[in-house]
């Protein structure tokens, strides 16, 4: 009698983002209606959790509350709405979906199905006023969301913000101080999130227009600081209290720049010495 090996089939995916974050199995076709989903569509979508109960827990990966609900493509602010923006532009209608992605380095399955959806306005075709009002709209969400402790949502917001802009051509004079505000506001997102090297470089685009800028600055010599570079980050220091005498954190943080620079100094001295010191 021969041995049987159990062989397991895999079934492939019928589509995945290009980052492999996203992808999706399609459960039952939809039909085609001459047009899917694009930026600005409202959308009715049915989502079914029943089968992968890991998933099933709104507070910790902020699934929508019910099992079917509404949404605009393009303006998702929650990593599940965000993952949404970019499958459902893949979709026909009353087509249903295994998709599984991943945050983070954890990965979670969901079954979506687009029930209806209606005519879209991508951002590259609008008008300048309706850019420049969208961007708007962005930057305060971004404020909003980043005051409810929502930081990864709120860079989002702002860097959308922040695109729109620069299809407005963002040196124009009626735009940069927005821009720059979007930015600075980009800069405090990557330092809350230790991305220290974008920070700065964030800051430097703003400080570029505006050398005064006292928040930037300070982000500025926040990023320096967990970098460990002591040295310019004394120097920034100094220059707000320049521009603000009274600064209290720059006062602060100058004197704690200067503990740090003398030990670093001293340490260096200290290594040099010994070097040279032959008679040793």
């Amino acid at each position: 009698m021969e041995a049987t090996i159990d062989v397991e089939v895999v079934v492939p995916w019928d589509w995945q983002s290009t980052d492999k974050r996203i992808r999706k199995r399609i459960l039952h076709k939809g039909w085609w209606n001459g047009s899917r989903p694009v930026e600005g569509s409202p959308c009715m979508v049915q989502i079914d959790t029943s089968d992968y109960e890991d998933v099933n827990i709104s507070e910790a990966y902020r699934l929508p509350s019910t099992d079917q609900f509404k949404l605009i493509v393009g303006e998702g602010e929650t990593e599940f709405q965000r993952m949404l923006d970019r499958l459902l532009p893949t979709m026909d209608t009353f087509e249903e979906c295994l998709v599984e992605y991943k945050i983070d380095e954890s990965v979670y399955k969901v079954k979506i199905k687009l029930i209806q959806h209606g005519a879209g306005t991508p951002s590259y075709s609008l008008d300048a006023e309706k850019k420049l009002a969208k961007a708007l709209y962005c930057k305060e969400r971004g404020v909003l969301l980043y005051k409810e402790g929502r930081t990864l949502d709120a860079f989002h917001r702002f860097k959308r913000a922040a695109q729109l802009l620069i299809f407005l051509d963002r040196d124009q004079p009626q735009y940069l101080p927005i821009y720059l505000t979007v930015c600075n506001n980009l800069a405090q997102c990557h330092l809350q999130h230790g991305n220290y090297e974008h920070t700065l470089t964030l800051c430097d685009k703003v400080l570029a227009k505006e050398p005064n800028n006292v928040k930037c600055l300070l982000r500025r010599a926040s990023a320096l600081e967990s970098l460990r570079d002591f040295e310019n980050a004394l120097d920034v220091y100094k220059r707000v209290l320049q521009l603000e005498a009274n600064n209290h954190r720059a006062t602060e943080r100058l004197l704690q720049m200067k503990i740090q620079v003398d030990d670093m100094n001293a340490r260096y001295n200290a290594a040099v010495k010994r070097m040279f010191d032959f008679n040793n």
